[in-house]
């Protein structure tokens, strides 16, 4: 006799964050992942959903956090972060290039913020002339919210005037800001820092709209990063992205080619990579290496042929061929079949 009916997926949760037991145990480490550690030249990684990008996201914080002087900024905002920039957004206007102008400047900021409240902690920062003036700004915008998302909703609803018009909206942002002055200050304390700072973006797709204003804020956010990295040393952002969205920065960016193109590492899973990867997970489960508990669910002991085959019909393994229209169907839900095979 069978043992009781088990979850479908021996593998693992498909959603990388859902599973963090498996992709500890069983993570590969892929050429992608070698080059996104070794290199800092890719800055916006691409996937189509399932090629691996928030386990990425998940193994190099993980590896990251356990290396000496290097912070870790990870940003994955949730659906409803997404939905209040929206509006805010808008205000710079109807025009592509407008929503991504503003987007660029307030994320520019909002990245040097950030990279202050991870190297104010050291001494040779606080040594500096620029410190207060840059620990004052960091304080003052630690206020505005929980998370980095939060304070940039915020930080567009204070400093965006109403009663401008877009595009003057734009232009009097940096000074309400005063984008230059941190951005000099914070160049002097950062020249020898000694410390790495990684910015992981993760989920934008979370509340994403494919119109001017999504596209707009997302193509600000990659700018922002792509500033960042060539202003100063010590600073390593990466932004995950869904394909469909880097397809529509592609598509309305006229600077693409010149400003985005090549910092881009697309993920691609070729057949050899996916065997490699199976064989990987189910060596992991047989090792024992996950946790007891998923191993013990997983597998069954099945009586002959025929229980094999309603097995693998139950998790989508094997098809049953409709005569009439000669396509297969195939179940995913884990329950025992309604049919028997002979």
């Amino acid at each position: 006799m069978a043992t009781t009916w088990l979850r479908p997926n021996v593998l693992g949760d498909p959603r990388a964050e859902a599973d963090a037991k498996m992709l500890n145990a069983a993570f590969l480490e892929t050429s992608d992942y070698r080059t996104l550690i070794e290199t800092s030249d890719r800055i916006i990684v691409v996937g189509r959903r399932g090629t691996g990008k928030s386990a990425l996201t998940a193994s190099l914080e993980k590896y990251w956090r356990h290396v000496n002087s290097v912070q870790v900024v990870k940003l994955a905002p949730e659906e409803q972060q997404i939905m209040g920039v929206r509006p805010l957004i808008q205000l710079f206007g109807s025009k592509f290039s407008w929503i991504r102008a503003g987007a660029r400047l307030a994320w520019r900021y909002a990245f040097m913020m950030e990279l202050v409240n991870c190297i104010s902690h050291r001494y040779r920062f606080s040594t500096t002339e620029e410190s207060d003036f840059l620990k004052h700004r960091a304080d003052l915008w630690n206020r505005l919210g929980a998370s980095v998302f939060d304070r940039y909703r915020k930080l567009l609803k204070e400093k965006i005037d109403t009663a401008q018009g877009p595009e003057e909206r734009i232009a009097e942002l940096p000074i309400a800001l005063d984008l230059t002055k941190v951005e000099n200050n914070l160049l002097t304390t950062c020249a020898d820092s000694g410390e790495l700072v990684v910015f992981l973006i993760d989920c934008l797709d979370e509340g994403y709209e494919p119109d001017d204003t999504g596209v707009g804020f997302v193509d600000g956010l990659v700018q922002a990063a792509i500033d960042i990295k060539t202003h100063f040393r010590g600073v390593r952002p990466i932004v995950f992205l869904r394909d469909n969205i880097f397809r529509a920065v592609e598509k309305l960016d006229p600077d693409y080619s010149r400003n985005i193109e090549g910092h881009v590492l697309r993920l691609h899973w070729d057949p050899e990579l996916e065997v490699e990867h199976v064989t990987h997970l189910i060596e992991v489960l047989l090792s024992g290496g996950s946790p007891d508990s998923l191993v013990q669910q997983d597998f069954l002991i099945l009586d002959d042929a025929r229980a094999v085959l309603r097995a693998l019909y139950s998790v989508g393994f094997v098809g049953v061929r409709d005569p009439v229209t000669g396509k297969f169907i195939f179940c995913h839900d884990g329950r025992a079949p309604d049919r028997e095979f002979n």
